[in-house]
């Protein structure tokens, strides 16, 4: 696996020495250069959908990492931390105690991996750990890890068919869904099953819309995949993919489009939170509703601090929402946090 560099000029050298003018332009894009942090506008008016609260905060600052939970235990692995360098280190929130503790630390460092358990284990699949690869979208990852709590250790198993990064991982009858992303195949969609240990690469049905930074959850045996961007370019469209018949349904577009949102199913409402917008180089702290009887999206107040690429879960009707960033796109890694806000919604939203 590739080392990553040791501080932020260095790696602005290394880039701008080897695309030249173009990578100057990567470099100043990415805000290796100073950028100020924005947050992305929204209304103050909306109403309340539940209550926040906090919880002891994540050690290791980070971001760009999904998360998945195990019980009442939620497992953070890897991630982006400061001078856009990568973590291995792999930590466990405890939602009954509010408390942290380390597990075995990763086989090596790594950032927009995907992110799920199965069968009592956590799965990290695919990803960066380069940041030339991650400025030109081109991942180099197919490894497939996972961890055992019992054991305290991590395991390799099957390679993805090709690297993947950015994309979306879930779980539905225990098999793992890998959907959208980076890399030469990002519009199949592929399952892997843990007990066979093999990819099934078979399926027609690939994601209509190619988009990287995604999120997806599973709803009612279907697995709906909303926001994510593409060529820069965040998007809000909403597409569910029904696993049994192999095909995709367009639905209702999220209202403001954005990326590496937080997604949480309460009760056939989908809330979605959080994001960046790169064009305007801000962060979001909308949360829009979606419901899935009506097909229609609302709005509702935001959360209290504004930030994109969290871990997310959801634990005992509790939704978790822990790290990330405050600064969109270039100030991602200057702006990190380790904050853990809880949102409770409540009985009538």
């Amino acid at each position: 696996m590739k080392t990553w560099l040791n501080s932020r000029v260095m790696a602005t050298l290394l880039i701008v020495v080897g695309l030249g003018i173009g990578g100057l332009l990567v470099a100043r894009r990415l805000g290796m250069f100073d950028r100020v942090p924005v947050i992305c506008p929204s209304d103050p008016n909306l109403p309340a959908a539940g209550q926040w609260s906090t919880g002891a905060p994540m050690p290791t600052i980070r971001g760009e990492t999904p998360a998945s939970s195990i019980d009442e235990r939620i497992y953070v692995a890897g991630g982006m931390v400061k001078q856009w360098l990568t973590t291995n280190s792999l930590e466990i929130y405890d939602t009954a105690s509010d408390s942290w503790t380390s597990g075995a630390p990763m086989p090596y460092g790594i950032h927009h991996a995907g992110v799920t358990t199965a069968n009592g284990r956590l799965y990290v699949i695919g990803g960066y750990d380069d940041m030339g690869k991650m400025v030109n979208a081109q991942p180099d990852i197919a490894d497939t890890w996972y961890y055992d709590p019992e054991q305290n250790k991590w395991f390799a198993v099957a390679d993805m068919p090709n690297p993947r990064a950015a994309h979306a991982v879930v779980t539905l009858d225990d098999l793992i869904y890998v959907i959208g992303g980076t890399g030469t195949a990002a519009q199949a969609v592929w399952v892997y099953d843990p007990v066979t240990d093999a990819w099934d690469t078979s399926r027609q049905g690939k994601l209509p819309t190619p988009r990287e930074h995604v999120a997806a959850i599973v709803v009612d045996g279907k697995i709906w995949v909303i926001g994510g961007r593409w060529k820069d370019v965040s998007t809000g469209v909403v597409e569910v993919y029904d696993p049994v018949s192999d095909t995709w349904e367009k639905k209702s577009d999220m209202p403001v489009p954005r990326s590496a949102i937080a997604l949480a199913d309460f009760d056939g409402r989908i809330y979605a939170a959080g994001g960046e917008e790169q064009q305007n180089n801000c962060t979001y702290g909308n949360i829009h509703v979606y419901d899935i009887a009506s097909d229609s999206w609302a709005g509702v107040k935001d959360m209290p601090s504004p930030r994109h690429g969290m871990a997310s879960a959801v634990v005992g009707g509790r939704w978790y929402l822990i790290g990330g960033s405050s600064g969109a796109y270039g100030a991602t890694e200057r702006d990190l946090t380790g904050i853990v806000e809880i949102f409770t919604p409540n009985a009538a939203s």
